[in-house]
C-alpha cells in the first residue's frame, strides 16, 4: 500500500511539474507572438519612402533616388544574414551605371530585369577596393582593407 501512495505522489508531482513548464512555455510564446504583432504592425505603418543611408567606420548603403523598375527590385534585396549572401553588381541607367551592394536573390533578379531606361539622380561614390559585406543585416560596399 505504502508502495503505491509513493507512486501515485511522485506521478502526481511529475504531471505537475509538466504542467508548470507547459503553461510557462505558453505564456513565453504569447507574449513572443504579441510583441511580433506589434513589430509588424508599427513598420508597415511606418515604411520608409526612401532608402536609408546608413553610414559606418568602413560601410556604406547605397541610396539610389531614381524612380525605376529597378529601384524596388534593390530596395527589397538589401537584406542579409552573413557577407557570402551579399554581391556587388552594377545596377544600369540611362545615363550611368552605380556599384551597388545587393544579396544574390536581388542580384539574379537584376540580371533578368529589362534595361532600365530612367535616369540615376544620385549615384554614390565607391572606390577601388570595394566589396560587399553584410553589416547589420544590410548588405553594404566596404572598404577591403578596413575590418
Amino acid at each position: 500500500m505504502y508502495s503505491v501512495i509513493k507512486w501515485l505522489i511522485i506521478s502526481v508531482l511529475v504531471l505537475f511539474s509538466f504542467t508548470i513548464i507547459l503553461l510557462g512555455l505558453g505564456s513565453l510564446l504569447h507574449e513572443n507572438e504579441q510583441r511580433v504583432t506589434a513589430i509588424k504592425a508599427g513598420t508597415s505603418l511606418s515604411e520608409p519612402q526612401e532608402p536609408v543611408t546608413q553610414m559606418a567606420s568602413s560601410h556604406l548603403t547605397l541610396p539610389i533616388k531614381v524612380q525605376s523598375t529597378l529601384k524596388p527590385i534593390i530596395k527589397q534585396n538589401l537584406t542579409c544574414v552573413m557577407d557570402e549572401q551579399c554581391v556587388m553588381v552594377e545596377a544600369k541607367f540611362a545615363d550611368l551605371s552605380c556599384l551597388i551592394a545587393i544579396n544574390t536573390i536581388g542580384a539574379a533578379k537584376l540580371a533578368r530585369a529589362e534595361p532600365d531606361k530612367t535616369r540615376a539622380i544620385d549615384c554614390p561614390p565607391t572606390f577601388d577596393s570595394a566589396i560587399a559585406r553584410c553589416h547589420d543585416n544590410l548588405c553594404t560596399l566596404a572598404d577591403r582593407h578596413i575590418e
